[in-house]
């Protein structure tokens, strides 16, 4: 957004967002005792078969509905990706707000009924970066309190 690119803004929050249903599953089937890859794999580069696996699993694990981008949100996502539709700043913020929103929710609601297990799927993904540092470098994580984040104690307003 910054670099006036808002077409390249709209494709990044679309695959924050796909990452994070990629996530979700990978935080159900572990819950589950199932494999992530499994289910993942199939629907890995279908952006809606990954939105209706996403759904799916979800309803079925928490009993109720996601929250989801509006059709007017998805309908832009598909019209930039698309269509070459080039969108104009105040789409691409209400774009990413409705992104920040769908992640950021859910996230507080993972947090409370899956914390040791997201803990243990971010140790492992730390552990697998780690694992491909040259010898000899240091290795040192941070933990940024932000607005989309598991340790996340406070209210972003938007």
């Amino acid at each position: 957004m910054l670099k006036k690119n808002y077409s390249a803004a709209i494709l990044n929050y679309a695959a924050a967002l796909e990452k994070y249903y990629e996530f979700y599953i990978e935080v159900i089937c572990r819950f589950n005792h199932e494999s992530k890859d499994d289910k993942w794999n199939a629907v890995r580069k279908k952006s809606g078969a990954q939105l209706e696996l996403f759904e799916n699993e979800y309803f079925n694990n928490e009993g109720r509905k996601p929250y989801l981008l509006t059709g007017e949100l998805r309908n832009l996502r598909n019209r930039v990706i698309h269509h070459g539709h080039f969108p104009s700043y105040e789409e691409v913020k209400e774009y990413g707000k409705g992104v920040f929103i769908a992640i950021k929710e859910d996230l507080d609601f993972l947090n409370k009924k899956y914390k040791i297990i997201l803990q243990e799927i971010i140790v492992e993904h730390n552990m697998q970066k780690a694992k491909k540092i040259p010898a000899g470098y240091s290795i040192s994580t941070t933990l940024i309190d932000t607005g989309v984040s598991i340790s996340t104690s406070q209210n972003w307003i938007i």
